[in-house]
């Protein structure tokens, strides 16, 4: 990286991010210290500064990526307020516009060989489903019916960027009410 700063220290959650783009982009079998390091321009002090070992840098990457794709936004949804409709809408928008769902491929990939990983996306679906399933309850539905609108938004929501070819964000927008009003059409 030219021009880096090798006497910067980096955050914990830098560490973390960079880490994330790295899984993404070079997959798990890339998310190694050296090639770390040398991505970011540092030391490998700096990241023994922050982590143990990899077991302990792993597993904090895990729970980095679970509170980012799945707490934060569900905080962020709950404090939208509006009726389940609007929550619906601004979840929708809320993962399109932050990209919420770029590492969700990638991080799936990467469970099949690290039980850590495979933990904290057992943790991720379970609390985005029932999330999701709350506003589907709240919008009166039950069931068998209930259930597959759940996991048919939660699906949509964070892989429809990977599963088709790119629309223009004019393009996403304008179909993001056109797609709402099928999900939660009784």
């Amino acid at each position: 990286m030219v021009g880096v700063n090798k006497n910067r220290r980096l955050t914990r959650e830098e560490w973390l991010a960079k880490a994330l783009d790295v899984v993404a982009h070079e997959r798990h079998g890339k998310l190694r210290v050296q090639k770390l390091v040398e991505s970011l321009g540092v030391t490998r002090g700096s990241f023994y500064w922050h982590f143990k070992d990899r077991e302990d840098f792993v597993h904090s990457l895990a729970e980095y990526w679970d509170r980012w794709s799945t707490d934060q936004v569900i905080e962020a949804v709950g404090r939208g307020g509006g009726d389940p409709k609007q929550r619906l809408r601004t979840l929708m928008e809320f993962v399109f516009k932050n990209q919420i769902g770029r590492y969700d491929n990638a991080v799936r990939a990467w469970a099949f060989q690290e039980p850590t990983v495979e933990g904290a996306v057992r943790r991720s679906d379970r609390n985005r489903l029932a999330f999701v399933r709350s506003l589907f309850q709240e919008l009166g539905f039950a069931g068998d019916e209930l259930e597959t609108r759940v996991r048919a938004f939660v699906g949509y929501i964070y892989l429809d960027h990977i599963s088709f070819a790119p629309e223009s964000d004019t393009e996403r927008l304008r179909l993001l009410e056109e797609r709402l009003d099928f999900f939660t059409r009784a």
